[in-house]
């Protein structure tokens, strides 16, 4: 858990992946968020999750957009996006 004073308190979750060089561009983003997420959810039921990324990156932004989370703005060079679980 982390809170972000740019966030509303609600998105108590930090949720983030990391995929390193050699990785990216070969599909494994949404399936690897598939099965983190069911952890998140299992360990944090109901609750907001929160995430950033850097602006420029418009490969994560749309993976998350359809997973379901929404802009909530961005901080310097980094936007925020959250999900509100469906409980």
């Amino acid at each position: 858990e982390r809170l972000n004073p740019n966030v509303d308190k609600q998105y108590s979750v930090t949720f983030g992946i990391r995929l390193y060089e050699g990785y990216v561009g070969k599909g494994l983003a949404k399936s690897f968020m598939i099965a983190t997420h069911k952890d998140v959810e299992q360990y944090y039921p109901a609750q907001k999750i929160w995430l950033d990324f850097k602006t420029d990156n418009i490969a994560a932004r749309r993976a998350y957009e359809s997973f379901g989370y929404e802009y909530l703005g961005e901080e310097g060079v980094r936007v925020i996006m959250g999900y509100n679980p469906k409980v």
